[in-house]
């Protein structure tokens, strides 16, 4: 293969620390055609646009000091529109999210502070009833959605209540990702892990701050517009209707929550990335 060096990204759906994920099964595909391709995992639980954006583009520019443009792929899935990433040291409001994690709205995370490599350097662990959180205690970049998680970021999202700021700054690091990769020669691909993070754009961008972006997107980097858990959804309800199961509903998607299992992301690596990446030449 031509590509040495694969660069993949996104939130709980494209986990680096869950071997089920789309990434692995890609990866274990082309280890198959080529052992010696270099990968690497960037996704991580509830990160949004802004963090996949900085963990692809750092590791990108990493890889063109060892690989030659045409040698490099960068491969995201674009998570939801909401999610916002601020970057804390000071240790008062360290210490007050850390106390907020107790709290039953607590956005389900499992690693906070970490920085742009998934690095932990000062690792310590929470313990909470909806499952441990592993944090640098010095801070890093801390992960919250909605405003629910705690007081430290609920300014931020008071101020912010239009949805199409929200669509703005995620269209930014769309568009800041897309364009970085096309300035520097190097394979690009994005997809989604739900309909929201293009549909949002698509249906508003009649807006100021929507459309100018939306305008910008590249489509013939789109895997697929639809988001990988409707994909799965709607295949899932194909195969009740055809067995009349009545758990077919989970045969690619898991059974305690809406995320695919090992079976739905080797149906979205077989279905959709596979076939696209072949029609392009990738494994050539």
């Amino acid at each position: 293969m031509k590509i040495k060096k694969i660069i993949t990204g996104g939130c709980s759906f494209s986990d680096a620390d869950h071997k089920d994920t789309w990434p692995f099964q890609l990866e274990n595909y082309i280890k198959n055609i080529d052992s010696n391709v270099e990968f690497e995992h960037l996704g991580m639980a509830a990160q949004g646009q802004e963090l996949i954006q900085k963990k692809s583009m750092l590791a990108m520019t990493e890889a063109l000091k060892e690989y030659k443009p045409e040698e490099i792929a960068v491969i995201v899935m674009w998570s939801g529109t909401t999610r916002k990433s601020f970057y804390i040291s000071n240790s008062r409001l360290i210490n007050r999210i850390i106390s907020s994690w107790q709290r039953p709205a607590t956005l389900r995370v499992t690693k906070q502070f970490a920085d742009l490599k998934n690095n932990l350097p000062y690792k310590k662990t929470s313990a909470r009833d909806r499952g441990n959180i592993d944090y640098n205690e010095y801070g890093g970049w801390y992960i919250t959605r909605d405003g629910i998680d705690e007081e430290v970021s609920s300014d931020y999202y008071e101020s912010t209540l239009s949805p199409y700021i929200h669509m703005h700054v995620s269209a930014e690091n769309m568009i800041m990702l897309q364009n970085s990769c096309k300035a520097n020669n190097v394979r690009f691909y994005q997809q989604y892990f739900m309909d929201s993070p293009y549909y949002d754009l698509e249906l508003n961008k009649k807006e100021q701050l929507v459309g100018y972006l939306f305008d910008q997107i590249d489509d013939s980097t789109i895997l697929l517009k639809q988001g990988m858990y409707e994909y799965l959804e709607g295949h899932s309800n194909k195969l009740f209707l055809s067995l009349d199961a009545t758990d077919a509903y989970t045969y690619f998607i898991s059974k305690d929550d809406m995320h695919p299992n090992f079976l739905g992301h080797k149906k979205w690596v077989d279905d959709i990335i596979v076939p696209r990446l072949t029609e392009d030449g990738f494994f050539k």
